[in-house]
């Protein structure tokens, strides 16, 4: 009964606005279940994203011909830019959901979490396209007669790693992974999020507050200030770009100078992007501990 039960008190570093005090009464077992539950949800979205959308459109650009220089029209290119963007958006609330549905105790342990799971869910994503552009690019040289630099059939290469040498093989996929990077994912997200959560709000509030003379002067300024919410899910966003950017090494040299140049003009504006929303929108937030800085670096370690 409640006479005989133990209660232990432990110090925790942390902020009451950090404590989810909802998630206080979840168990060990409860999280593991709803951890592993999560990992469920992510493992089948990915699937879906791959065989739904990747698939399809890697058959489509595996027909063009890299190794004579032809490449997918700007259709393509802006269909694929639309399937990365609207699959990563997807990947992004699927996480949020699985880390904020687990059952942490802080918040800060939740957004570590978010960081770990967005990051390894998008870079498995590209590294599961590249292994679909291989083989159907693969297999598309064959049909088309290509021969190796010693003048052998393709379809003839001792081991994967000839096959994985040749120049349109690295071709297409140094292309796939510049165009999974730039625009769709250095620049498009973050271009959209301030044009959808800043200007486009206050331009309709300004509509808005133009339209109803009535309102009063606190209301008027209650409906022109745009609140985001803070979180730092900035650093998952950023080290999947860091990630992304390492891979143009494994490929055709050619794009690795305009995938980093890409990469840092990008990053140069989230910077001041987001140095301007959390001076101007954000109207406050709090961390308690330096937990999600030492995940990201921990995290970062991998593609450096």
């Amino acid at each position: 009964g409640v006479r005989d039960a133990k209660v232990v008190f432990h110090m925790e570093a942390a902020e009451p606005s950090t404590v989810a005090f909802h998630n206080l009464g979840i168990t060990n077992p409860v999280f593991t279940r709803n951890f592993m539950c999560g990992l469920a949800i992510i493992m089948t979205a990915q699937m879906l994203w791959i065989v739904c959308f990747y698939l399809p459109f890697a058959y489509y650009v595996c027909a063009f011909s890299y190794a004579s220089g032809d490449e997918p029209d700007t259709t393509g290119r802006l269909i694929f830019s639309l399937i990365v963007v609207v699959g990563n958006q997807f990947m992004y609330q699927v996480c949020a959901h699985v880390a904020n549905s687990a059952g942490y105790w802080f918040t800060d342990t939740c957004m570590a979490c978010y960081t770990v799971l967005y990051t390894a869910t998008c870079f498995i994503n590209i590294v599961v396209d590249l292994g679909i552009t291989a083989v159907l690019t693969y297999r598309t040289m064959v049909g088309f007669g290509a021969h190796m630099i010693d003048g052998r059939p393709l379809q003839k290469a001792a081991s994967e790693h000839e096959v994985y040498e040749e120049y349109s093989i690295q071709r297409a996929l140094g292309l796939q992974t510049w165009q999974y990077n730039f625009p769709s994912t250095f620049l498009i997200p973050f271009v959209g999020e301030c044009l959808g959560g800043i200007i486009l709000i206050r331009h309709l509030m300004v509509l808005l507050v133009r339209a109803h003379g009535e309102m009063s002067t606190r209301r008027s300024q209650q409906a022109l200030a745009v609140f985001i919410p803070m979180d730092l899910g900035r650093y998952a966003d950023l080290i999947l770009n860091v990630s992304l950017s390492t891979m143009s090494f494994c490929f055709a040299s050619g794009y690795i100078v305009r995938t980093f140049m890409a990469l840092a003009v990008c990053h140069l504006m989230v910077l001041i992007y987001d140095h301007y929303r959390v001076l101007r929108c954000v109207p406050a937030f709090i961390y308690s501990s330096d937990l999600i800085e030492r995940c990201a670096q921990a995290v970062l370690g991998v593609p450096c």
